[in-house]
């Protein structure tokens, strides 16, 4: 590895430092860039050896006098940004425009880079991250028990290492007196080798030595014990004694895996079982340097599929590798039933191209406003020229204006960020701090940015305004350039082509999240509320214990659940011909009255309350269990709803006939298609209660439900929440979307907006005496504003013509992520239309209004 530092910022201490000072800096950069090196790694120390070489300027060590040349220049230097301070102070309104909009499209740029570099971080952190692949079935996250440990035996040679890891809910906790719930993960021993999550205190490899051994997170052991060595204490965890032999250091905010509470699978038996049938399984492999992924993924494909058809026979069950790093931001491969929240990377390319598309607005209005302003300022080229300004000397002046404006608009956004990140940690449901916003990163790359804005904002007015012919100038025959004209066209169509563009784009967006928060679900959201129950102090009460719930007149159904309608993670075999084939259906085990509970739509049969008998998988006995599925379910085998019921089907190798058929429900984000479903009669394996209530008097119906469960579940947390707010978690990620795209969207609008008026003024003011002898010979002021705004008006409706298809077209993209979706109406299309053309009227009217209405004296007395 090369540990020099970079040459040329050596170069460039040399170019202002005085010689005196330059061995002593040098001597100190050099011992800082070795220490940075060994800290942060080259690439990085070489980013702060630069910024260092920037914080060493200070005025008594600049060769201010080392040569006539340079001395020259530097008086230059001074000219041009003194010059560039005056044109600011004397053209408010201008300035102001311009650094009002650039200072507001860094602020949105900075933010957004900020989170988009947050999303593309996540995982980074695992030392072998490019070695480490999730096994899934291209459909689901998680794959059968067996398939990791079989994969492991066969493959030796390839894998390192493999784990599994599995996530069973909330688990009742006990510390001393204390009672409360979390999720627990259980894994193998070897997860903890494999990823980077570094303990405080503890060995990873020792961690999991001896049974009932429990790792914690340090904010877990200082909310229940007060401190953070909690090596040796125990707790319970659903009535089991655990002790604590690791605490894990804080897990970084950019880890798709979260966890506060990790246990061996080996404490649950029936976890460890390698079976088929046994799913919700997280199966990881670490696979040996140098191993062809493609290879390794067709061979596994091959072999897991062979075993499949030996031991049960059924379908292709596909085998695909993900890499570990790739999972939080997928988009090919969106699964179901992620262990967090993944983001998605197309998102981050929308954010991205949203920041870009505000910031070349903020610099269209630059360079519109700069060009109008060329009659303004040809006078000042002309007189220049004359005296012997060459048009490099010209080029530089203007470019320092542009300098000014560029770099005060961004010590201003990044106050202004500062400001803002609160609102910000809101809007997108994120935690970013100052030091997130002073990285050296991030600093590095806004000095970059600020310069490349200046030369691309600020290049071609200064190449225009330097080329005026001083002898046309100064006659008056100078007239404004068409190239110029051209110019501002072509920029208030792009400018007006992306305002169209995020009108549509937000409209969309709006309308199907509003359609997904009102669509007919299938089960009753509203009103209904979820809480904790515990299955073995309950175990022979839970009649009693409903029965209190009801007594309460605002409580209209209770039932059970071993989960929630809208996070059905467990799956059974179903088999779908007279070959052995086999389809999963999801499964959810309830008691009789969970479907009144919920609202669940029964169409054809009965409920539990007819007719209830509990199931039991792979029951080698003649009982027959209760099954009642969805219309997809049976339309696996071209049954009607009333056709399904009394036909027999088989479920984990126990066959029963259909007793009734629910309505489709959506139990999955709508990215998905609703899939086979079967609610299973099984008391014994509930976890939740569910009642359905009234929306009068809610504290004290709450209140009810909370004593009643104090009453038979002394300890157990109360834990309650609204089935309508875990929908609204569903779908938190493309509600924050929702947010952010309508903010920044409004924006970018906004900027254009702010660009349009700036540009109406100068138009205006540029032909003030032609509307001063117009308004002479009688013309009205609603003639004087068409004359003023048809111009604008056409650029606008060939912006509109180029915007709105690219929207429809790139829009529908984004919709095809859903199963189920609006479709993009001409009627949409329209009113983004109007929207566009009314937003720019406004702006427009204020400023033609304003110079129509002016005393023709006032225009035409110089003259």
């Amino acid at each position: 590895m090369n540990r020099q530092p970079p040459k040329l910022a050596e170069r460039f201490l040399a170019f202002y430092c005085k010689n005196e000072f330059q061995e002593e800096i040098l001597g100190d950069l050099y011992e800082r860039f070795e220490s940075h090196v060994d800290k942060y790694g080259i690439a990085k120390a070489k980013r702060l050896y630069w910024l260092n070489i920037f914080k060493f300027i200070r005025g008594y060590r600049l060769k201010v006098n080392a040569n006539p040349r340079y001395s020259t220049n530097n008086i230059m230097v001074k000219n041009y940004l003194k010059i560039a301070f005056r044109n600011v102070a004397r053209h408010k309104a201008y300035s102001f425009i311009n650094i009002a909009g650039l200072m507001v499209g860094l602020t949105s740029f900075i933010l957004i880079s900020m989170y988009t570099q947050h999303q593309l971080g996540f995982d980074k952190f695992h030392e072998n991250k490019e070695y480490i692949y999730r096994i899934t079935d291209g459909e689901k996250a998680f794959v059968p028990s067996v398939v990791g440990a079989l994969l492991e035996r066969s493959f030796e040679d390839e894998i390192v290492e493999s784990a599994r890891l599995i996530v069973l809910g909330s688990r009742t906790f006990k510390v001393k007196q204390e009672t409360y719930m979390a999720n627990v993960h259980y894994m193998e021993p070897s997860f903890l080798r494999m990823f980077s999550f570094p303990l405080l205190y503890g060995d990873k490899e020792q961690a999991f030595n001896n049974p009932y051994s429990l790792v914690i997170s340090e904010k877990e052991a200082i909310a229940h014990f007060g401190k953070s060595d909690v090596m040796g204490e125990t707790l319970t965890i659903f009535g089991r004694t655990y002790t604590i032999t690791g605490v894990f250091a804080p897990i970084p905010k950019q880890s798709l895996i979260q966890m506060d509470y990790a246990v061996q699978m080996s404490d649950v038996p029936w976890t460890t079982s390698e079976d088929w049938t046994n799913d919700g399984y997280y199966t990881y492999v670490q696979l040996a340097p140098g191993v062809d992924v493609h290879q390794f993924e067709t061979k596994a494909d091959q072999f897991i599929n062979t075993a499949l058809k030996e031991q049960i026979g059924g379908k292709h069950f596909p085998i695909l590798l993900q890499n570990f790093g790739d999972i939080y931001l997928q988009s090919e491969m969106r699964l179901q039933y992620e262990i967090g929240k993944p983001g998605n990377i197309k998102y981050v390319y929308i954010f991205m191209a949203v920041a870009v598309l505000i910031l070349l607005i903020a610099c269209v209005n630059y360079v519109n406003l700069a060009t109008a302003r060329a009659m303004h300022r040809a006078k000042e080229v002309g007189v220049r020229k004359v005296v012997g300004a060459q048009r490099q000397q010209l080029i530089s002046q203007f470019l320092s204006e542009s300098f000014v404006f560029v770099f005060g608009a961004l010590i201003l956004s990044f106050g202004l960020a500062t400001l803002l990140l609160p609102y910000f940690n809101v809007l997108a449901d994120q935690t970013f701090g100052t030091a997130d916003l002073t990285r050296t990163e991030i600093i590095f790359q806004l000095i970059i940015l600020g310069l490349i804005i200046t030369v691309l904002a600020g290049a071609y007015p200064a190449l225009m305004l330097s080329n005026f012919k001083p002898v046309a100038v100064l006659k008056g025959k100078f007239s404004s350039s068409s190239s110029g004209n051209g110019l501002r066209r072509v920029l208030v169509i792009f400018q007006f082509s992306i305002s169209a563009f995020l009108i549509v784009a937000t409209l969309v967006v709006n309308k199907q999240l509003s359609y997904i928060q009102n669509k007919n679900l299938g089960f009753d959201k509203d009103h209904v509320v979820r809480f904790a129950t515990d299955p073995w102090a309950m175990r022979d009460q839970m009649g009693a214990f409903k029965n209190n719930l009801l007594s309460n007149p605002n409580i209209e159904h209770v039932g059970l659940s071993q989960n929630t309608p809208v996070f059905v993670g467990s799956t059974h075999p179903l088999k779908i011909d007279e070959f052995g084939g086999v389809a999963p259906i999801y499964c959810l085990y309830t008691d009789e009255d969970f479907i009144n509970a919920v609202g669940f739509d029964l169409i054809a049969g009965t409920d539990f309350n007819s007719k209830r008998s509990v199931f039991w998988e792979y029951d080698t006995t003649d009982h027959k269990p209760s099954y009642i599925i969805n219309e997809t379910a049976a339309k696996l085998f071209n049954w009607s709803a009333e056709e399904a019921v009394g036909q027999n089907i088989t479920i984990a190798e126990v066959e029963a006939p259909v007793q009734g058929v629910i309505k489709d429900f959506h139990f999955m984000s709508m990215e998905h298609e609703i899939e086979p479903f079967v609610l299973l009669y099984n008391p014994s394996r509930i976890f939740y209660g569910f009642a359905k209530i009234s929306g009068s008097n809610m504290r004290e119906t709450i209140s009810h439900i909370e004593s009643t469960l104090g009453e038979f579940a002394p300890d157990l947390p109360f834990d309650l929440k609204f089935l309508d707010d875990r929908f609204q978690q569903l779908y938190s990620f493309e509600l924050r979307l929702k947010r952010v795209f309508i903010t920044f969207a409004s924006i970018a609008i906004l900027i254009a907006c702010l660009g349009m008026f700036g540009l109406v003024s100068f138009m205006a003011s540029n032909r003030s005496k032609e509307i001063g002898i117009r308004k002479v010979l009688g013309a009205s002021i609603s003639s004087m504003m068409l004359l003023i705004s048809k111009d604008f008006l056409t650029l606008i409706g060939i912006a509109l013509l180029i915007g709105l298809p690219l929207s429809y077209y790139f829009m529908n993209e984004w919709l095809l992520d859903y199963q189920y979706r609006i479709h993009i109406s001409w009627t949409l299309l329209a009113v983004a239309g109007i929207s566009a053309l009314a937003v720019s009227l406004v702006t427009i009217t204020y400023q033609t209004i304003k110079t129509a209405r002016i005393n023709p004296s006032q225009i035409l007395r110089n003259e």
